[in-house]
């Protein structure tokens, strides 16, 4: 939906230009406004664009869209009602939209994680409803190590966490850390003023010092948003994808032993040092539903067991289940590297005098 209200579905094609040796292209064609958002609606608007710019669906060989049921639905949905005008158009689930359903579930099925991330979603909105506010967080870099992006994150203060695209929220965690120290001392000057936004402050202030969930999410995310980048580009292929994403799940599963929590815990603990206070846990009862409740010995047992380890088994099981091996094998034909291998084969079959019938360009909705 537009900043207008109005309800739009984008339109991209992929396909391949013979002109110049077969390179595989992607365009964005425009957006089309909804007026229903059924499947029924949204097919007949996706054929009257593809007429109105003059490109005929018997040429179409792939579509791509998110999980919901009105676009991938196998009865009744958008790819379904596609394939039955035109066989050969085979669905794959858009992967950005597979990543991005990671993440979902890993913040959101993790009491520890699902908190933290409501809770750095408050503390952004709290500093961007003001500027005053938002200027009480700029602070001069300090040190000549520090990377372009920090510096940026650090000048730029805390961004919003986006509805939809839920990889970029890698993002906001970093930037909240970057931040750590300004914005608490920020909070314990604002609680201290006689304001309506002082009880506020005050909460925030408490609830931002369960920090050691912040740091481990930065952590785990910080290794899926290469993969987030990558899947946006033009080039990329399923087979590259599906090898990539099982590769991301691998390294972090290497993380899960006691001595990749005790690296993430002594970042915790410097964090921590910086606003002078320590680590601790909420207090747990035996009919404990909305927090972590596995018994553990010591604060640090208490975080790894009830937020590291199951963080990483969600996020590479999540991984592992939506990236599945093979899956997208049977889509070889719109990858760019068994392109190139398939015409290799083709003009070799000419050599040999071998009849092969040339397939219509292929294009694949999004």
């Amino acid at each position: 939906m537009d900043v207008s209200g109005i309800e739009q579905l984008s339109i991209c094609i992929r396909y391949i230009n013979h002109v110049n040796g077969a390179e595989i292209c992607e365009e964005f064609l425009g957006f089309c406004p909804l007026a229903k958002q059924d499947a029924a609606s949204i097919t007949e608007a996706i054929l009257c664009q593809l007429e109105m710019w003059g490109l005929e669906i018997d040429y179409i060989r792939g579509q791509g869209y998110d999980g919901a049921s009105a676009m991938s639905g196998h009865v009744s949905g958008v790819q379904q009602r596609m394939k039955e005008l035109q066989p050969r158009a085979l669905f794959t689930h858009c992967r950005s939209h597979a990543l991005n359903l990671v993440v979902v579930h890993g913040c959101s099925d993790i009491p520890l994680v699902r908190n933290t991330m409501a809770t750095i979603e408050n503390i952004a909105v709290f500093f961007s409803a003001s500027a005053v506010r938002k200027h009480m967080l700029q602070e001069e870099p300090t040190g000549s190590m520090e990377t372009h992006a920090r510096v940026k994150r650090k000048t730029g203060g805390i961004p919003l966490m986006s509805d939809t695209r839920w990889g970029s929220r890698g993002k906001t965690v970093g930037a909240f850390l970057d931040h750590f120290k300004s914005a608490h001392s920020a909070l314990t000057d604002l609680e201290s003023r006689t304001s309506s936004n002082a009880n506020k402050a005050n909460n925030l202030r408490h609830i931002m010092e369960s920090f050691v969930t912040a740091v481990t999410t930065h952590k785990i995310l910080g290794y899926i948003q290469p993969l987030t980048k990558g899947l946006q580009s033009p080039n990329i292929d399923l087979i590259t994808t599906y090898t990539e994403a099982r590769e991301v799940a691998q390294v972090i599963s290497t993380l899960r032993n006691e001595e990749g929590f005790c690296d993430i815990y002594a970042q915790s603990i410097e964090l921590a040092s910086s606003i002078d206070v320590v680590p601790s846990k909420k207090r747990v009862t035996n009919r404990q539903q909305n927090r972590a409740n596995t018994p553990s010995q010591s604060i640090e047992e208490h975080y790894r067991l009830n937020l590291f380890y199951p963080f990483i088994d969600h996020v590479t099981s999540q991984l592992n289940t939506r990236f599945v091996e093979n899956s997208g094998a049977s889509h070889a034909c719109y990858i760019p590297d068994s392109f190139s291998f398939v015409q290799t084969h083709k003009r070799q079959a000419r050599n040999d005098g071998v009849m092969v019938q040339r397939r219509p360009t292929s294009a694949r909705l999004h």
